[in-house]
């Protein structure tokens, strides 16, 4: 066992200390990190993605942060969903009646679904893409209708459930 005997601070987030919100919502992240990642694994995207995710939180409120988080950290560890053709027939998709497959990993045109997967707007689509293409700051730049934020919390959040298959503690103190 590794005894720490010290440690420096090279970022200081100041303002999540007197934010009980942004505390809750670090919290959340480093037990998804703490959960579902393994000890001694150096992973150095996952580091970033926190680090980032972290400066973003101190300095800014943004509702598609979690969402941002959640689906970047299944991509990274290996959970990439499919957004560009069906996972089921490898077909194009439509622009309306695809559903995200939480058990397949990926979206599923309506001709495949047969009972499984959860509806998903084509705005959702396109801001789940724009996740996975872009840097953290694109939030910024996405403007989101209340209802489109929640449906992308569903999905991203339905997505880490069913992948990692355990339940967070920190998940519940985010939404009360």
């Amino acid at each position: 066992m590794d005894t720490v005997a010290g440690a420096v601070t090279t970022k200081c987030f100041k303002n999540l200390r007197g934010n009980l919100k942004a505390t809750q919502t670090a919290f959340y992240f480093a037990e998804i990190i703490d959960k579902l990642t393994e000890d001694r694994e150096p992973h150095k995207e996952i580091f970033e993605l926190l680090e980032n995710s972290l400066e973003h939180l101190d300095g800014k409120k943004n509702d598609l942060l979690i969402s941002y988080f959640e689906f970047n950290f299944l991509a990274e560890t290996g959970f990439h969903p499919e957004l560009n053709k069906c996972i089921s027939c490898s077909k194009k998709l439509e622009e309306a009646g695809n559903f995200f497959s939480f058990e397949s990993g990926g979206l599923m045109c309506k001709n495949c679904r047969h009972d499984i997967g959860h509806s998903i707007s084509s705005e959702a689509i396109k801001v789940l893409r724009l996740f996975l293409q872009h840097r953290i700051s694109v939030i910024d730049k996405l403007k989101t209708e209340n209802n489109l934020s929640k449906e992308i919390r569903q999905i991203t959040r339905g997505y880490l459930k069913h992948t990692s298959g355990k339940e967070l503690k920190s998940e519940g103190y985010l939404y009360e």
